[in-house]
């Protein structure tokens, strides 16, 4: 998924200011399945707002630099459900642990338990976190069951 794409699937949910868009990928709902920095985020914003597809507006801070919220646009969701319906390219992934696995023959038994048993509670801990922010976003698609 693109930036852009990231950035506008944000803002379906809420206005955000750059730095809330960033959280909500390293903190929030979307934590646990996409990572984005900052060098991507503020170049997708900007081509989005020439592209009309969010606005923006100043919210004056006193003491502080004015804080940019990022709104969606009509146009912007158009384009958001029409990336939908696109085929989604493959998940890529690096999986340090998997890799140390293949290799679990030259270790001892305790420490390839111990490498399993961290990647069992990692990734028990990326469902959790999705599962405590499905809150965030009200449709059916989040609903991701406790069970």
């Amino acid at each position: 998924m693109d930036a852009k794409t990231v950035c506008l699937g944000v803002l379906m949910n809420k206005d955000a200011s750059g730095y809330e868009i960033k959280k909500s990928c390293s903190e929030g709902m979307f934590a646990a399945i996409h990572h984005i920095s900052y060098g991507s985020i503020y170049p997708a914003l900007s081509k989005l707002l020439e592209e009309k597809m969010v606005e923006c507006e100043d919210i004056n801070q006193e003491g502080k630099p004015d804080k940019k919220i990022y709104k969606i646009t009509n146009k912007g969701r158009e384009c958001f459900v029409e990336k939908l319906y696109k085929q989604p390219q493959d998940d890529k992934f690096v999986c340090e642990t998997m890799f140390m696995l293949i290799f679990s023959h030259l270790v001892s038994d305790i420490k390839a338990s111990e490498i399993y048993d961290k990647m069992v509670r990692d990734n028990e801990k990326r469902l959790e976190e999705i599962r405590d922010h499905r809150d965030d976003i009200k449709t059916p698609g989040s609903l991701i069951s406790k069970s």
